[in-house]
């Protein structure tokens, strides 16, 4: 969980209203990019000087960029929701639960939000309500 937990934290910072951003050796000549968005840093993190710290973030680094693809944004508050749900899991796991149980409901949570989510989404038509929402 280190380096899960490390990436995540780098991440964290991009969230919010005063939206941090995130300096990054650039591999050009023009010095160190500020970045804001959870995929490009990813991209950027190749690996960690620790070889069981990197384990986790790459672990990390694989599900942003996932979602990333998938719906394009949200790679920081998946980061950040994420290490929350690892730390609960491992929370209830030294306490004596059973792991493949710990599992399960996870699985069964993430399937629950998800329905939940979707049945409070409102599908946006046509360019006036696109912009709606962008000024909301």
């Amino acid at each position: 969980m280190h380096g899960f937990n490390k990436l995540a934290e780098l991440l964290a910072v991009t969230l919010g209203p005063g939206r941090g951003g995130v300096l990054v050796e650039s591999v050009s000549k023009s010095g160190p990019a500020s970045l804001d968005d959870a995929a490009t840093i990813v991209r950027r993190v190749t690996s960690l000087p620790d070889r069981r710290e990197d384990v986790g973030a790459m672990i990390l680094r694989n599900m942003v960029w996932r979602v990333h693809q998938d719906v394009g944004d949200g790679g920081a508050t998946a980061a950040v929701l994420a290490q929350e749900i690892g730390a609960e899991a491992t929370r209830y796991i030294a306490a004596g639960a059973n792991p493949e149980l710990v599992k399960t409901g996870i699985i069964m949570a993430g399937k629950e939000a998800s329905t939940a989510l979707k049945e409070m989404a409102t599908p946006v038509n046509g360019e006036e309500e696109i912009t709606a929402v962008a000024r909301a």
